[in-house]
């Protein structure tokens, strides 16, 4: 079974068919762990349906970057409760960031350079998370950071958020 997909750095010509990600595009392949998808150097706007990776139970590692070029939500990772790393950096996705409450292996999250706005969500047990990076966004507020035992980046510079700063007590010294 296909286990990794790396299309980083290519130079698509023509129809891609990728101006929208759904399920339908990653069903065949469940066993999938590994996506990587970077199109620096192609034509096409994409956005990615909120289901696409609902058959990709084994996901661990998800790149996406599009240099402004998607739009829409962010899609829900929860059907992928192996996934430890987001890396969707310098795209347009915009709304409220996902909770990622499902997802109890994360150890890296990189959503900076996007268009999410509201309140950054609770992050909670999170026992792996250790680098969490949300600079370049909208945002206003934070929410809870407890049991984050290992967190040693939370970057957040570069938003709108007021109001009092998180309990970081439980994060290493």
């Amino acid at each position: 079974n296909l286990s990794s997909l790396d299309f980083r750095f290519t130079r698509i010509e023509g129809q891609t068919g990728v101006n929208c990600i759904s399920a339908d595009t990653f069903q065949f392949t469940p066993k999938i762990r590994y996506i990587l998808i970077d199109s620096r150097y192609w034509g096409v706007n994409t956005s990615i349906n909120d289901n696409a990776f609902a058959f990709n139970t084994d996901l661990y590692y998800f790149w996406f970057r599009t240099y402004g070029k998607t739009t829409g939500k962010f899609p829900s990772l929860s059907s992928c409760p192996k996934i430890a790393y987001i890396i969707a950096y310098s795209n347009s996705f915009d709304g409220n960031m996902p909770s990622f409450s499902t997802n109890q292996f994360i150890y890296y999250i990189n959503l900076s350079s996007n268009n999410f706005s509201g309140a950054i969500p609770a992050f909670t047990d999170k026992f792996n998370l250790r680098y969490l990076f949300l600079q370049n966004n909208q945002f206003n507020s934070l929410n809870t950071f407890t049991g984050l035992n290992i967190l040693l980046y939370f970057y957040v510079h570069n938003n709108n958020i007021s109001g009092t700063i998180p309990d970081f007590s439980g994060c290493p010294k």
